[in-house]
Order: C-alpha cells, then sequence, then structure tokens
C-alpha cells in the first residue's frame, strides 16, 4: 500500500501533467506522467492520460498501447476501448477499430457510449446499411426512443426525408414536447428550404428549452429570413446563456450591421476574435476550424493580411488532419 507521502506526490505530479497538457505542452506532461509511473507503475489513469497525450500529437501506435495498458487494469473502462478504436479508425484500419468496440461490448454489454462510437464510426464511412443495422440493436434492445432518434437522422443522412419525417412523427406522439425532436424537424425543413416551418419548429423548441445550440440557432434561421431584430433579441440571450460560443459575436455582429448599427458591430467582432484567441491559448484539444473563425473575425476588421495567415493555417491544420 502506499504511503500518504506518496499518494500526496503522484497527486500533485499527476495534477501538473495534466496542466501541461492543457496548456499542450505535452513532452513536458508526459515526463510528469512517467514520473507518476515510476512512484506506482500500476496508476490506471497515468495510462489513459498518456494514451490521450500520444493520440493528440498522432501516435497512435504508441497510445494505443497505453490504452491496451488501461484495459487490462479493467476490462470495463469504457474510455480505454473507446479511445483505442478511435486511434485505430483515424489510422485507416476501420476493421480492426469495430472489432475493438465489439470487445468492449463482450465486457461492457449494450454501453451506449461503445455502441455509439460504433454508428459514429459507419456513419463517417458513409455505410449508413451497417449504421442501421447498429440502430437497429439499440433500438430494440437497449434504448428504443434513442434507437428511433438514430433511425431518423440516418434516413436523413440518406435523404429518405418523408422515412424521417415518420420516425420523428412517431417520437412527438411519444412525447409532444421533445426538444430533441423538434429541433431535428426544424433542420430536417430547413435542408428543404421550408425556412417558415423551420422557424415554427424551432420557436416551439426554445420556448420549452431556452439554452444553447437552440437559441443560436432559432436566432440563425430568423436572421436568414430577414428578421434581423428577432436574430439579434436571441443570439444575445444566446451569448449571455454561453458567452464561450465563438461565432456568436460573428453572428451578432452580422445582425448589428445589417441594422445599421456598425460601431457596435465592430465591438462585437471584437470580443469574438478575442474569445477565439483565448481559446486557442488554453485548450490543447481543438481542430482547425479554430483558425477559420479567427480569420473570420480578422477579415471583418479589415485585417486582411492577418487574416489570410490565419486562413492559411486552417488550411494547413486540414490537410494534416485528412492525411
Amino acid at each position: 500500500m502506499l504511503s500518504f507521502f506518496k499518494k500526496c506526490k503522484i497527486r500533485f505530479k499527476l495534477m501538473l501533467g495534466i496542466h501541461y497538457l492543457n496548456s499542450r505542452e505535452f513532452y513536458k506532461a508526459m515526463l510528469k506522467f512517467d514520473e507518476v509511473l515510476l512512484i506506482d507503475p500500476e496508476f490506471k489513469d497515468t495510462f489513459i492520460l498518456k494514451g490521450q497525450t500520444n493520440e493528440f500529437l498522432g501516435n497512435y501506435t504508441e497510445a494505443i498501447k497505453y490504452y491496451e495498458f488501461a484495459i487490462n487494469f479493467d476490462v470495463n473502462n469504457v474510455l480505454s476501448w473507446k479511445s483505442k478504436a478511435r486511434c485505430l479508425f483515424n489510422s485507416g484500419f476501420y476493421e480492426d477499430s469495430q472489432e475493438v468496440l465489439d470487445n468492449g461490448l463482450f465486457y461492457n454489454e449494450n454501453n451506449m457510449d461503445l455502441l455509439l462510437t460504433k454508428c459514429d464510426f459507419f456513419e463517417q464511412q458513409e455505410n449508413y446499411n451497417d449504421e442501421l443495422e447498429c440502430v437497429e440493436y439499440i433500438l430494440n434492445n437497449v434504448d428504443y426512443e434513442e434507437g428511433l432518434l438514430l433511425k431518423g437522422h440516418v434516413f436523413e443522412l440518406q435523404n429518405k426525408s418523408e422515412f424521417a419525417f415518420e420516425i420523428y412523427n412517431i417520437l412527438l406522439d411519444l412525447n409532444p414536447n421533445n426538444v430533441v425532436v423538434l429541433n431535428n424537424l426544424a433542420n430536417l425543413y430547413y435542408k428543404m428550404d421550408k425556412l417558415t416551418d423551420a422557424i415554427n419548429y424551432m420557436g416551439k423548441v426554445v420556448e420549452l428549452d431556452p439554452s444553447n445550440p437552440y437559441l443560436f440557432i432559432y436566432a440563425f434561421y430568423l436572421e436568414e429570413n430577414g428578421n434581423y431584430e428577432g436574430a439579434l433579441k436571441y443570439i444575445s440571450k444566446s451569448i449571455k446563456k454561453d458567452d464561450g460560443a465563438l461565432d456568436s459575436y460573428y453572428r451578432k455582429g452580422i445582425c448589428l450591421e445589417k441594422l445599421g448599427m456598425l460601431i457596435k458591430a465592430k465591438k462585437s467582432y471584437e470580443n469574438g476574435l478575442m474569445l477565439c484567441k483565448k481559446f486557442l491559448d488554453s485548450n490543447y484539444l481543438f481542430d482547425g476550424n479554430i483558425y477559420y473563425m479567427i480569420s473570420e473575425y480578422l477579415m471583418k476588421l479589415n485585417k486582411r493580411e492577418e487574416a489570410d495567415d490565419y486562413y492559411n493555417k486552417f488550411l494547413e491544420f486540414g490537410s494534416k488532419v485528412n492525411m
């Protein structure tokens, strides 16, 4: 059994390692996690953290090794199964990733997180038939309503709108106030260029659940319909609920511009730019879209050269992701 002193050392080094990880100082983070394992070679949380660090660096083989260590210590650790599968999937080993998820489900029967990951991987490959098979299993064996919702979603992806409508209406019969279903119907109408219907359904959603992302989506639909005052009202509510949404200030700026409030629009763009850069400095898990968002804010502020630099970073990041 570890002494109190050693437990304190582990806790301190682990917290320091997580701090470095959050600051994107990956090699410093790895060093601290290694120091934890020197004190306690069986501290399983460290294996997951080392796996995550290697995964972010693109060292998928190393990441898989540490996730396997974590699995060997605890086969019920769903995160490790899921993370190992994700590394394999991102390395192009699609069948192997599904096999890992199946093995995880053997020990964690009907675990929704693993089942949803299976569906997600099929969806990313546009393998909708296998995704539907997985969805049918969820529907019949795990969660009927969640399975129906997923089935409607897959029908949307297959452009089978009539089947999606049928599924969503079944769900509304079960619960007329299901905001997720109402939101999906609004989105379906929007994709069919039926903006009035989309706004009506989204209006019901924000009445039932005035939170994000629903407020943001409703504001966007109103903006698309030329109702800039209404859009400004709801995007402002959205920001009050969550001022961390990186594109909210952009949409607010657009509405203010349309209403002729140019000084306020500029201030909104400045706030959004500041928020994006703050996010970039303090988060290690982000995708290249943050660079694109920064470039958009800079363009609105007439800082074209700097905007081009960030747009090139976005393109470079995207090429790395798609390699």
